[in-house]
């Protein structure tokens, strides 16, 4: 039967065609090294490979760092995250390891970091160098080595049952980041934001020509240093209002003396999260502190450090991390980066991270709100989104499956690519690994248009504008466990068949490509089990 280009076509992928293509490589031969990974590239606000696919960059955080949790990326790890459908990895590295020593940076840990591309690169991975840090240094937590820390002798102030409450309290950590903002000299009379820019310089000139490389996240979860101070202050002055308002009588002062309470925090912070009007105006109470220092720290640091990467490379992305508040939703004054004649740099791209707000249990309301948020600066700034870091912290409720779901659909509908926060041996065990392992667009031929899967029907739809001229097709990710029994699709526009190649060993899932019809148009791909 002959069709048109606007009849669909309805075919039946069984299970035994599946495991027949699974099984086209014997399992006791060795996986081929895929070739190494096309240069990933910014196209307005998309991630497009060199035929001018867009491309939906989805992996994990790993690599080496001095936190507990860290795994090393290596050949084996690899293999599983290719067997999981993932093409990126947010590869972290610590400035603490690549110079201990003022000025003097370390081979044997920079080639551990060659080892780990060289992995990701043997299995078809990406991956993008993320310049970690925690409470700014070894002496506080991770990142910035001991003779970077200019902290003046002051004293660090730690909650063991709340690590990230150190960026208020501590002051060895406030005065570490004033310095480093200011520029203050380190040991050798050098400005200490200088020498931050000049290790970015050292490793973008070992891998300018790396096309496993993505890009440069430059800063993890930049934070104010002594302004910081301020936010328990601000917090209790909003809240304050809001409950005097209400009618009760309570001051400033009283809701200080609360809040020394961790159960008093939790509760209260979690009743913010779960109140949209009530989590919009502490936000907003904070948007003046934090937009404040992006416009007069954060983006002259990223600057300098640009140009300094853009002295020995051209060609990998800066990716950008707006100021912490973003990360529970404040607004951000981030700015693109320019050049000395005021021209934007075509190749950036932002990075943001999504939780909610410490000590809280997070919210299906707050989730929403963040990613709202990182939607206005998008758009703002004209620039494409991978979400750094996210994880469905199940605060006391114990089960992360449904924010897990939630957070996929927020990615899903806005069509951002992300690195979930970590990796850990046992994963896959995970109740919310089908969050992780779950069908997507990887490529499509075109500008991606939508594209959603219900992990309740496991029905998976996407759409797009096709571009034939492109000359490569669509490919979807599809994991095995979703289709015990294959699965159906319905194509609009027929054009040729779909074929099935495996995802990696195979084991787990399958790549579906499809090829571009003779004209350019919209294409619709509705996929579901079948019974």
């Amino acid at each position: 039967m002959r069709f048109s280009l606007l009849t669909p076509v309805l075919c039946v992928l069984t299970a035994a065609a599946l495991t027949e293509a699974v099984t086209s490589q014997p399992g006791s031969e060795p996986i081929r090294p895929s070739p190494p990974p096309p240069r990933i590239a910014v196209a307005g606000n998309r991630f497009v490979d060199p035929a001018g696919r867009q491309l939906i960059l989805h992996g994990v955080n790993a690599g080496g760092t001095n936190k507990p949790d860290s795994v090393w990326v290596k050949p084996d790890v690899c293999a599983r995250m290719r067997d999981w459908g993932l093409n990126v990895i947010r590869l972290q590295m610590e400035w603490s390891e690549i110079e201990p020593e003022c000025g003097k940076y370390e081979e044997k840990y920079l080639r551990l970091i060659d080892e780990q591309i060289a992995a990701a690169r043997a299995n078809g991975l990406h991956v993008y160098l993320d310049m970690h840090q925690d409470l700014w240094g070894v002496k506080s937590g991770n990142g910035a080595p001991a003779w970077a820390t200019l902290d003046e002798g002051r004293p660090h102030a730690r909650n063991p049952n709340l690590w990230q409450e150190s960026y208020w309290t501590s002051p060895m950590v406030h005065t570490a980041f004033d310095n480093f903002y200011a520029n203050k000299p380190g040991p050798d009379g050098v400005g200490i934001q200088d020498r931050f820019a000049m290790v970015w310089r050292h490793v973008a000139q070992r891998y300018a020509d790396d096309t496993t490389v993505i890009g440069y996240d430059l800063f993890n979860e930049p934070y104010p240093g002594s302004p910081m101070k301020m936010l328990p202050f601000l917090i209790a002055a909003k809240m304050a209002k809001i409950r005097a308002d209400n009618g009760e009588e309570v001051t400033v002062a009283g809701l200080l003396e609360e809040y020394k309470s961790e159960e008093n925090r939790c509760r209260t912070m979690t009743e913010v999260a779960a109140d949209e009007k009530l989590l919009k105006a502490v936000l907003e109470a904070l948007e003046p502190l934090y937009m404040t220092y992006e416009r007069e720290a954060l983006n002259p640091m990223y600057a300098r450090v640009a140009k300094a990467i853009r002295e020995v490379d051209r060609n990998h992305i800066i990716l950008l991390e707006p100021g912490g508040g973003a990360i529970i939703g404040v607004r951000s004054a981030l700015q693109p980066i320019m050049d000395a004649e005021g021209r934007r740099d075509p190749q950036q791209a932002l990075v943001p991270h999504a939780y909610g707000l410490p000590m809280g249990d997070p919210s299906t309301v707050h989730m929403r709100l963040i990613f709202a948020r990182i939607s206005q600066l998008a758009k703002r700034l004209e620039m494409p989104v991978i979400v750094g870091e996210w994880d469905a912290d199940p605060g006391n409720n114990g089960d992360r499956r449904p924010m897990a779901s939630f957070i996929v659909s927020q990615l899903e509908k806005r069509l951002y690519g992300d690195t979930f926060w970590i990796i850990k041996p046992d994963l896959p065990a995970q109740p919310y690994f089908d969050a992780i392992q779950r069908p997507y667009p990887m490529a499509t031929a075109g500008e991606l248009l939508s594209y959603d899967y219900d992990r309740d029907t496991r029905v998976f739809r996407c759409k797009w504008n096709e571009r034939p001229s492109i000359g490569q097709p669509t490919r979807i990710y599809l994991p095995l466990a979703a289709f015990p029994k294959g699965f159906t699709t319905e194509l609009t526009p027929s054009g040729s068949k779909c074929h099935q190649v495996p995802c990696g060993s195979g084991r787990f899932g399958v790549l579906l490509d499809i090829p571009p019809v003779a004209d350019a148009t919209t294409r619709e791909l509705g996929l579901k089990p079948a019974k």
